[in-house]
């Protein structure tokens, strides 16, 4: 299972609680709570404010570059901004790729005080 790329929705969250009131063993019971704590996690970064059709928009600007599997959801995860954010993730970066990062994934929304 794959939590890469999830948009954080109210339905998702749901069906979290749903699960979490069929608990049949401690196994699930584990499952329940590293899905919380993942959502939970993820409903902070950058990647909560993306929608399915910018992650397919960036994954299809992006088969032109040379990245690895692990590298494409790094990027859609953390949301780089920057050509040295970008660096940290990418082994091979291209100036292209810093612009598909930055002209494709949403912008950071401002910190609240």
């Amino acid at each position: 299972m794959t939590w890469n790329c999830v948009p954080v929705t109210a339905d998702l969250k749901e069906q979290c609680k749903e699960s979490g009131k069929n608990k049949h063993s401690s196994g699930q019971q584990n499952l329940n709570t590293i899905t919380y704590e993942t959502l939970k996690y993820i409903s902070k970064t950058p990647c909560s404010h993306q929608s399915p059709e910018i992650v397919r928009e960036f994954l299809t600007a992006m088969k032109s570059h040379n990245l690895t599997k692990a590298e494409k959801p790094q990027l859609l995860n953390h949301g780089p901004m920057t050509a040295v954010e970008i660096q940290l993730i990418v082994e091979q970066i291209e100036a292209l790729l810093l612009h598909n990062v930055t002209s494709i994934l949403p912008p950071h929304p401002a910190p609240r005080q």
